[in-house]
């Protein structure tokens, strides 16, 4: 028997990327309705850009790089970790929320900031780069518990665990350097945007 294929196609209407981006929709809207309840003050400290653009102009380039890539690098880790779990699918798309709901109140509070073309600038493009890599690992996170899920329901041969194990971590660093890569892209925006100012 063949080792089943967790890249199969399925189907049905409700697949692992409708799955991811209904999660991060809600998270959004669920971030904006909680931000209408905290303090313009309070939402602004939480989002204000001006601690990065200081530490990209100073030259610690290895502190705005850790302060943008681990926050975002530890939702690709947890996920990747949770791809293990046959019955770990949920949790990722719980990440998907958080995530959401973080970008929820940052939109919120860049609303409310005195510049908001610049908070956009300095906010919006590593934002949607590394949602999407955070949105990337958690299909792969869901279709690879889907192939453990499967393992314990049927009868399945597993000599294929190795070869789709491989696979998976294989992209998983991948994401983790791509997410690397924009992580010092955005420190040489930030640069760029002190810079001007």
């Amino acid at each position: 028997m063949q080792a089943v294929n967790y890249h199969s196609k399925r189907n049905t209407i409700f697949t692992s990327e409708t799955a991811v981006m209904l999660s991060l929709v809600f998270g959004i809207a669920l971030g904006v309705m909680v931000s209408s309840a905290i303090s313009k003050q309070t939402l602004l400290s939480i989002c204000d850009m001006s601690n990065i653009i200081n530490i990209c102009l100073k030259g610690e380039w290895v502190a705005a790089f850790a302060s943008t890539f681990i926050f975002a690098e530890v939702f690709v880790v947890i996920m990747y970790l949770n791809g293990f779990g046959a019955i770990f699918q949920p949790f990722s798309l719980i990440l998907c929320t958080l995530r959401g709901l973080g970008l929820g109140v940052c939109v919120r509070g860049i609303y409310l900031s005195d510049n908001i073309l610049l908070s956009l600038v300095a906010f919006l493009p590593f934002a949607i780069a590394s949602t999407v890599v955070i949105l990337l690992q958690a299909k792969l996170s869901i279709k690879m518990a889907g192939y453990y899920f499967s393992l314990t329901v049927t009868s399945e041969n597993r000599l294929g665990v190795k070869n789709e194990i491989h696979d998976y971590t294989a992209k998983f660093i991948i994401l983790s350097i791509i997410l690397a890569i924009l992580s010092a892209l955005n420190c040489l925006l930030m640069r760029l945007i002190a810079s001007a100012l």
